[in-house]
């Protein structure tokens, strides 16, 4: 099951990209390494500058990881969306997201749900483009559940020490020639 809030779905729910811009086999291995390594090292932040392809990564890595979770779930943290993505996510499951008054219930409160509905399955949570606001309060959405994994994508590098970091840097003269 994919589903991918705060974009325009596609058939999978990951969007597509070319392939002509991918080559970071490397870094993929790397990833899935570390997400089979230790089910208690379950979150991971791609980092980088904007445009190195840390979302195209993470797209990737669903597509060749969908037989390993049973779900994927994709939400956009860009620009302030994180609390609304979280709040759709919720409704998209068809969970509540509002008080008896009609006010949204406290973000703690939706994350949770949204955690303990896939608490019993294998699930990749991807919060993509976390940006430094974000950061602040950001270990309120990660998943402590068992099966639940996490990875990040962030031009934020000062994450706390506790937080495990691939860096994801520009390409290489040589990378770069092999895809002219």
């Amino acid at each position: 099951m994919y589903q991918q809030v705060g974009h325009e779905d596609s058939i999978t729910g990951i969007q597509s990209f070319s392939e002509n811009l991918f080559s970071r086999k490397k870094l993929l291995r790397e990833i899935q390494d570390y997400f089979l390594q230790d089910a208690n090292n379950s979150s991971l932040v791609l980092y980088g500058m904007s445009g190195v392809g840390k979302t195209h990564i993470a797209r990737k890595f669903c597509e060749q990881s969908n037989n390993f979770y049973k779900n994927i779930v994709w939400i956009d943290a860009a620009f302030g969306m994180l609390q609304t993505s979280m709040r759709n996510q919720c409704q998209i499951l068809g969970l509540e997201v509002h008080d008896l008054k009609g006010d949204y219930l406290n973000i703690k409160v939706i994350v949770e749900k949204v955690h303990n509905y896939y608490k019993n399955e294998k699930t990749l949570f991807i919060f993509d483009n976390v940006d430094d606001e974000s950061v602040k309060n950001f270990s309120i959405y990660i998943s402590r559940k068992t099966n639940s994994f996490t990875l990040i994508t962030s031009q934020w590098k000062t994450w706390s020490n506790n937080v495990n970091k691939m860096l994801v840097d520009v390409f290489s003269s040589k990378e770069t020639y092999l895809l002219m």
